[in-house]
């Protein structure tokens, strides 16, 4: 009973303190201060730490780079100074200037009064969507890569070759004979901010199916992928219970934009594919509106899954309605936006368009999990945004793959101003992307580059489509 009064002493005490400092009032989330009460929990809290922010104007990748490490160096000195007196562990995470640390609650005010420090919130979780992934056979195998008309570009020898795909999922299976000999290797390719796994894994499949889509060959006699020729790289955010922290994510994004831990060296992905949201839909959470801008800048596409919250409007979910942000609704065989696929106007900003565009994402066939290489020909239909946001990917793949010396503006406005238009913007945004029709509109403007890495005329194609088989 003594320790019982003792600890809820404590505990009011925490809270007192809190609620009477004034000199920085406001500086502790309240979401964080009526987690502790709820829980009554006084031992320690995961929570993440934010300092405060300098304009980054530089317009280099490595610039980018130097500049928020030296931000972060700065600025979270005294904090660390005063975790490590306490013998607390801490990881600082410079693409937004934040420390993530387990805290004794009763440092919380402290924590808060430190010199440089703006706001300290809880370490959230986020809970992988996979409400709408199991799909069932379609009337017409590649169906999806026909109907966007990614094998008429091949067809001109165009596949996704020396374009570097990022991938923020469940993680990959290595082992599957589609996405093995995509992978780009060494150790600036796979990532797992938990410490598990030392190379590519994926217990779930999300992350196998997604990428899959991206740049899956045709080892099963039909192709998958619409880059092919495209490799890939992964973040593995979601751990083994398919969740993911905030701080987590935090890390992958900033993994991406240097993977190899060497600013010099141009190892970041062209395209980073991201099928996953926080959950609630017709919200604006703009806790990774920063690291998107930040990678936009530095020349990488940020592309996300618009959600399945639909039909309703307004279920647009964060981040992909954050500024910056390429949100993909998904599209049936027919033509027809889905029924579940998230509408808008965006939370964030009513005038802006959401989704962005639509592409395939119902009942499309892809990679699956092998079971460390023990079903080889491990394939499965799909259904979701989730499978929607690959098609972009590797839209995009081929348009930067064609055109290596255009923008990023350039890339992604040749996919709105052609994609076909379903009538209603708040359902598929500027339309269903067409990629041949894209290509078509980038082509007076930016000189093209030759499957040989020759800039001009194309050579000979070196991929051939088959309509009936869909190989090559």
């Amino acid at each position: 009973m003594r320790d019982l009064i003792k600890n809820n002493f404590f505990l009011v005490l925490v809270f007192f303190t809190i609620a009477c400092s004034s000199t920085y009032a406001g500086t502790i989330d309240q979401d964080l201060i009526e987690q502790l009460s709820t829980n009554r929990q006084y031992g320690e809290i995961d929570v993440i730490i934010e300092f405060e922010k300098r304009p980054v104007n530089s317009l280099t990748r490595q610039s980018i780079i130097n500049s928020l490490q030296n931000n972060a160096t700065l600025g979270q000195d005294n904090l660390k100074k005063l975790l490590k007196s306490y013998g607390i562990n801490l990881t600082s995470i410079w693409i937004n200037n934040t420390v993530a640390a387990s805290i004794p609650a009763y440092l919380l005010d402290t924590i808060a009064n430190t010199p440089n420090v703006q706001r300290v919130k809880s370490d959230k979780r986020i809970v992988l969507d996979t409400s709408t992934q199991q799909g069932i056979a379609p009337t017409q195998e590649s169906w999806n890569i026909t109907s966007i008309r990614a094998n008429t570009v091949w067809n001109t020898g165009i596949t996704g070759t020396g374009i570097v795909i990022g991938s923020m999922d469940t993680g990959i299976d290595i082992d599957h004979p589609d996405l093995a000999s995509k992978y780009r290797g060494g150790g600036n390719s796979w990532y797992d901010p938990y410490g598990t796994y030392s190379e590519p894994h994926d217990n779930n499949g999300h992350g196998t199916q997604t990428t899959g889509l991206i740049v899956g060959g045709n080892t099963s006699g039909n192709y998958i992928g619409v880059s092919p020729g495209a490799k890939w790289i992964a973040a593995k955010i979601f751990d083994d219970t398919n969740t993911a922290t905030i701080s987590k994510i935090h890390l992958a994004f900033q993994w991406m934009l240097d993977p190899d831990g060497n600013p010099n060296t141009n190892d970041a992905p062209n395209i980073i594919n991201n099928s996953w949201n926080f959950g609630a839909s017709n919200t604006c959470d703009s806790e990774f509106k920063e690291d998107i801008f930040l990678l936009r800048q530095a020349g990488i596409s940020v592309v996300f899954s618009s959600g399945n919250s639909g039909p309703s409007i307004s279920s647009s979910h964060s981040p992909a309605n954050n500024s910056g942000a390429l949100p993909v609704g998904a599209s049936d065989e027919l033509s027809n936006i889905a029924f579940s696929s998230s509408r808008g106007p965006s939370a964030c900003n009513t005038q802006n368009i959401y989704p962005k565009v639509a592409a395939p994402g119902i009942n499309v066939r892809t990679t699956d999990l092998t079971l460390g290489g023990a079903l080889p020909n491990s394939y499965t239909y799909s259904s979701g945004t989730s499978f929607s946001a690959p098609h972009v990917s590797g839209a995009l793949a081929l348009l930067e793959s064609k055109y290596p010396n255009s923008t990023i503006i350039t890339r992604e406005t040749a996919l709105y101003e052609t994609a076909t238009s379903t009538g209603n913007s708040n359902d598929s945004g500027y339309g269903i992307i067409d990629i041949n029709a894209a290509i078509n509109y980038i082509d007076p403007i930016v000189q093209p580059i030759s499957p040989s890495g020759n800039i001009g005329v194309n050579s000979s194609p070196t991929y051939t489509w088959n309509s009936v088989k869909g190989s090559t």
